[in-house]
Formats: C-alpha cells, sequence, structure tokens
C-alpha cells in the first residue's frame, strides 16, 4: 500500500523537475543577439509607417467618434459635450434619413450593376484571343485613372450652355440635359461612370477565379452532357464563390463612401436628390461648419458599412452551408 506521506514525498520531488521546466522554457525565450538586431531594424522600418497611420488616420478616426458627442458651430467656439443629441437629431431630421436611404440605394445600385458587368467581361477576357494582355489592360485603365479629372470632363459634356452633348442634341432637335434638374439623367449619369470606373478591377479579380477553375470539371461536364449555360451555372459559379464574396464587400464598402462622382457631377442636384452621405458629411463639417453632425454621420455611415459587409459575409456562408 502507498502511504499518504510517499504520495507526498512522490509530489515534493517532482516541483524540482517542474521548476526546472519552467525555468528552461524562460530561457528558450530569451532573444539571441542576432535576433535583438532583427528585431529592432523590423521597429525602425515599421515605426514611420506606424506614425503615419496614427497622423493620417488613427487620430482622424478617434477625434472623428469624438465630435459626434460634441456641439460645435464654429472653430472660435469651444466645443461643448451633448451626448446622443447628434444621433437624434440624425435619426429624426427627414433630410438626413433621405440621405442615408438614396446612399444605400446608390451604393447598391453600383455595387451590382459593377459586378454583374466585370463578371461578363471578365468572361471575355478569359476567351484565348491573341494580345489579351493588351485587351485586358485597356479595360483596367479606367480604375487608374484620375476620377476627379474624369468627372470634370464629364461636367464639361453636359454643360447646359456651352456642354458638347447638349449642343448635339440642340443641333438635331432635341431638348438638351440638364443635370441640375433631372434627377434620372443624373442617377444614370452617376450610375454609369461608376461602373466605367470600377469595372475594370472587378473584371481582373474575377478573372482571377476563373483562371483558379480546374479544367477537369469542364471536362467532366461536357463528358456529362452538359451544354455551356449548365457549366457556366453549376461549375463556374460555383467556382467563383470566394470571390464573389471579396468582390461584393470591396464594392459595398466603396460605393457606400461615393463622394467624387457626387460632388463634380452632380454636386447633390437636383433639389439634394443624389446626396449621399460623404457629401453630407463634408458639407457640414467645411461648408456649414457644423461638426457635431458631421462626426455623427461620419460614425453612422462608418457602422452602416461594417453592418452592411458583415450581413452579407454572414449570408454568404449561411447559404453555403
Amino acid at each position: 500500500m502507498i502511504t499518504e506521506n510517499t504520495k507526498e514525498e512522490k509530489n515534493v520531488n517532482m516541483l524540482p523537475t517542474n521548476l526546472d521546466g519552467i525555468n528552461n522554457k524562460k530561457k528558450k525565450k530569451k532573444l539571441t543577439e542576432s535576433q535583438k538586431k532583427e528585431e529592432r531594424t523590423a521597429w525602425m522600418i515599421l515605426s514611420p509607417m506606424f506614425l503615419w497611420w496614427i497622423a493620417a488616420c488613427g487620430f482622424p478616426l478617434v477625434f472623428g467618434f469624438a465630435l459626434a458627442f460634441m456641439e460645435w458651430k464654429s472653430v472660435i467656439e469651444v466645443p461643448v459635450f451633448v451626448g446622443f443629441d447628434n444621433f437624434v437629431t440624425f435619426f429624426t431630421d427627414p433630410t438626413y434619413l433621405k440621405i442615408l436611404g438614396q446612399t444605400v440605394f446608390l451604393g447598391f445600385g453600383s455595387t451590382f450593376l459593377t459586378t454583374v458587368c466585370g463578371l461578363f467581361i471578365a468572361v471575355l477576357m478569359y476567351q484565348p484571343i491573341k494580345m489579351s494582355g493588351i485587351y485586358r489592360a485597356v479595360w483596367y485603365m479606367p480604375s487608374v485613372v484620375s476620377t476627379v479629372a474624369i468627372t470634370q470632363i464629364i461636367a464639361i459634356v453636359f454643360d447646359p450652355v456651352n456642354g458638347a452633348l447638349n449642343m448635339f442634341l440642340e443641333s438635331i432637335g432635341k431638348e438638351g440635359i440638364l443635370l441640375s434638374s433631372d434627377k434620372t439623367a443624373t442617377i444614370l449619369v452617376i450610375f454609369l461612370f461608376s461602373v466605367w470606373k470600377g469595372v475594370g478591377g472587378s473584371a481582373i479579380v474575377w478573372l482571377a477565379g476563373l483562371l483558379s477553375i480546374d479544367k477537369v470539371q469542364y471536362e467532366a461536364a461536357s463528358i456529362d452532357g452538359a451544354n455551356g449555360l449548365q457549366k457556366f451555372w453549376y461549375v463556374t459559379l460555383p467556382g467563383l464563390k470566394p470571390m464573389s464574396i471579396y468582390i461584393i464587400i470591396t464594392g459595398l464598402m466603396g460605393m457606400l463612401q461615393i463622394y467624387e462622382p457626387i460632388a463634380f457631377i452632380s454636386n447633390g442636384a437636383p433639389y439634394g436628390e443624389t446626396e449621399v452621405l460623404a457629401f453630407k458629411i463634408i458639407k457640414d463639417g467645411f461648408f456649414d461648419s457644423d461638426f457635431g453632425m458631421s462626426g455623427a454621420s461620419s460614425v453612422v455611415l462608418g457602422i452602416l458599412v461594417i453592418i452592411m459587409s458583415v450581413w452579407f459575409y454572414r449570408y454568404s456562408n449561411k447559404k453555403e452551408d
């Protein structure tokens, strides 16, 4: 029989061994001189980037969040803490609710059109044709062209007096298009510009997804008697599922924050029918000096982007399960 004293002696004998193991682990965690040098080098390389992020992103993020709870009407005044009053104003003011609805409409509409058109163009890019690299580059070029420059060109083309398009319409006896008063035409131009600008990047990602699909699956489908449409529906689309999640989420994040087309093409016209949250944030903060509402709108926009992205990601995974 093993007595209690014997058990205690065994436990006592095991303690030094366990302590030695712990001490050995601590010794293993000590860095060598070369590792310390590499760590210092890494910090030297990352520190400027980290400081830049704090100055350009971190501080504005915290400052904008704090503004959401302040009433600050002028730079020379002292901000006053008002709690959630700015958010109450946002969700009770018909103007802000209307702008929120227009943001969701333009964001979802632009994302849908860009995603579908990008997939169609990617299928065309996938075809084995000569000089395919140049063909792909042509489609991608709008993605790297300056947004401000192109929107200025569009504004010049649609100028009510000297615009090339309106002058042409008048020459054939048609009425000119006034973006400042025609809501349908303005929204259509914004949609077309958004698709033209974003379809190249979307198509390139779709193309990467198409190239990653094993051709053996298409051969197996052909053996089973599947036609082109059936191959696309049962082989191509399931294979593009990971890419579709990435494209739609990043597209939503970008389109919900759309600003340049609104600012330089319509300026919110006609009568605020094309205003979006990003445009309203700039307008409140820099033109009306209402920094509190600008901060509250920024927080609402950030939460909207997060909710939409998480919802679509979870919906896609749930549907797949």
